[in-house]
């Protein structure tokens, strides 16, 4: 006996009832689109919250304009003398350069010689040493370290004009020439017997006269591998009088440590 098809016996819906089903099933897709489309378009007003939990507060967001305080800037900096917690930094030495020691009852700041003993000063740091130097010390002192860099050399041509000599009118102070031979003693003027390390890395934290600081834009790390980078500089091209420097500290911390 052959299968029955059922289709056959099944009512056959009309016409009408096809489309309106098919009619009604795409309505329903008419909400969904509409949500899509205003989920990913650009609106000039803010979207609308049912539930305000903490996205819409009075505040001003980073980098934005504020009227209350006197500069307009809504970001404030921190208040000067402050700690941040987990930032003591106690150790003069590592964060300064420095101490403030008695001298007749009155502060006396102490520069330390050498690097503080939580820097290991090897090849690859004293290489990062040369990377920030180049970065940021190079356009004045020179890649190396005489003072001649291209913003020197660039201050020197509007002051001066070449050709006639003559004063243009623009003040420049030159940058300092690392390898400065100090005539009354012999030494480096920037080297560890005139110059300790802890001076070095302070005059790069704070500057000195009309250098900037640039302790915004180094960690402590970078500041001593300067340091070292600058003493390797010193020490390539004035080996006798890094030599005698290093001698001459070496005994009077001696004769310190024996007092």
């Amino acid at each position: 006996m052959p299968d029955l098809d059922l289709r056959l016996f099944l009512p056959k819906p009309p016409f009408w009832l096809i489309v309106a089903v098919v009619i009604g099933t795409v309505a329903t897709w008419v909400p969904l689109s509409l949500f899509l489309k205003h989920r990913f378009s650009y609106h000039e007003q803010p979207r609308v919250h049912l539930f305000q939990d903490m996205d819409n507060q009075p505040k001003l967001r980073a980098q934005a304009a504020s009227p209350v305080f006197a500069d307009g800037r809504a970001m404030r900096p921190p208040v000067p003398g402050s700690v941040a917690r987990g930032h003591l930094d106690g150790d003069d030495h590592l964060h300064r350069g420095f101490a403030l020691v008695a001298d007749g009852g009155e502060a006396a700041t102490e520069y330390f010689q050498g690097f503080p003993e939580s820097i290991e000063v090897d090849e690859r740091f004293v290489q990062h040493g040369q990377a920030r130097y180049n970065a940021l010390c190079s356009p004045c002192h020179g890649l190396d370290g005489l003072g001649q860099g291209m913003i020197q050399q660039r201050g020197q041509a509007l002051a001066i004009n070449k050709d006639s000599g003559v004063k243009l009118g623009t003040v420049w102070v030159a940058a300092a020439n690392l390898l400065t031979v100090d005539e009354a003693s012999g030494q480096l003027l920037y080297g560890p017997g005139l110059y300790p390390e802890g001076k070095l890395y302070n005059t790069i934290v704070n500057g000195k006269a009309n250098m900037a600081g640039y302790g915004h834009a180094t960690t402590v790390e970078d500041r001593w591998a300067i340091v070292a980078y600058v003493r390797a500089l010193q020490l390539a091209q004035q080996p006798d009088q890094m030599r005698s420097a290093w001698r001459q500290v070496d005994a009077e911390s001696s004769v310190a440590s024996s007092q």
